[in-house]
């Protein structure tokens, strides 16, 4: 259960850091 945790907080990271990098690109363009 533990690792699924870490697993699932990984990919939360993940996400809402390439979710920034679109909004980042979106507002230079």
């Amino acid at each position: 259960m533990e690792m699924f945790l870490i697993d699932l907080a990984k990919q939360l990271i993940t996400y809402l850091y390439d979710s920034e990098q679109t909004q980042t690109e979106v507002n230079e363009a």
